[in-house]
């Protein structure tokens, strides 16, 4: 089984322990060895690898993988060359142990996980007996679970490891949705849809080492350096309203926050490498200095405020 896969460096990952003056090994030979597993930092001192996949099923305005997309190489590897990057990376990075840092999960991110279900329900079983890893994150939008039960069966044969299937929602109602994800607004009620079929799949099949998570997958926390110099960032509609991420829609509420917690991952908006500039500069307005630059990115404010 392959899968598609894209290995544009992100630094960004690395930067929290370059800050602490420790190397990447790998930067340097990322790209040209076609290697697909990075390695990143979460909270405190737990490390993760991460798989970018490529391709997507939503054209999300604020994307920080536009260029994954459409305008890095597609890698083409099996379960095994997979594995096999994946196990070379975490190599690599053991010298870090020494510093008290400790491997903890394996993310599949990028673009949409689901899109090649198969091939990653395929790498999670292989990881599962490398014995690497407390967890895997899936980062999904979900709406091909809303009418592909067969997607869903896959499930059933994960065992070993304990999986986050976090279902990214993008807005929390349908004109929010529209704007945000460049997707016409009833896919909003599919991303709701798909959801609840992961969730009740999971609990009505008692599978006790998935769980299924709402998250607001957007970086919406206004506070923000950017060169040194604290801006913020608000994510707006087109004509300079201010999205407010507590608007539920009925529907919403109802089916997703009668189930589980919605996460607010609240990081800052960040002009990621990875980032379609002009489309992003559509939903953002900075302020800087009490003034606001409507549709300027923190980039553009700094050069020429």
């Amino acid at each position: 089984m392959r899968g598609v896969y894209s290995n544009v460096y992100f630094p960004c990952r690395w930067a929290p322990l370059r800050r602490r003056r420790l190397k990447d090994p790998c930067r340097g030979r990322y790209v040209s060895c076609e290697c697909i597993a990075t390695c990143g930092i979460l909270e405190g001192k737990k490390l993760e690898i991460v798989l970018d996949v490529k391709g997507c099923n939503f054209n999300c305005k604020l994307c920080w993988g536009y260029k994954l997309r459409y305008e890095a190489k597609p890698i083409i590897k099996s379960t095994k060359d997979v594995v096999d990057d994946i196990v070379c990376r975490y190599r690599r990075v053991r010298f870090l142990e020494k510093k008290g840092y400790r491997m903890f999960d394996l993310r599949f991110s990028g673009n949409e996980p689901s899109l090649q279900w198969d091939h990653v329900v395929e790498v999670i079983n292989a990881v599962s007996k490398l014995g690497i890893f407390r967890k895997v994150i899936v980062e999904t939008n979900g709406v091909l679970f809303a009418d592909k039960p067969e997607l869903l069966e896959r499930l059933r044969g994960i065992r070993g490891i304990y999986v986050d299937i976090d279902v990214s929602f993008k807005g929390v109602n349908p004109k929010q949705f529209r704007y945000i994800s460049g997707m016409p607004e009833e896919y909003f009620y599919e991303q709701i849809e798909g959801f609840v079929n992961l969730y009740e799949f999971v609990r009505k099949n008692a599978l006790r080492n998935i769980n299924v998570n709402p998250v607001l997958g957007i970086n919406h926390e206004p506070k923000y350096y950017y060169r040194g110099r604290l801006l913020q960032v608000e994510i707006v509609f087109p004509w300079g309203e201010k999205m407010d991420f507590y608007d539920y829609d009925d529907v919403f509420r109802r089916e997703v926050l009668s189930r589980a917690k919605l996460r607010y991952d609240e990081a800052p908006f960040r002009e990621y490498y990875g980032i379609n500039k002009e489309r992003a500069r559509e939903l953002v307005t900075t302020i800087y200095r009490g003034k606001k630059y409507p549709h300027k990115l923190p980039s553009d404010v700094i050069k020429n405020p």
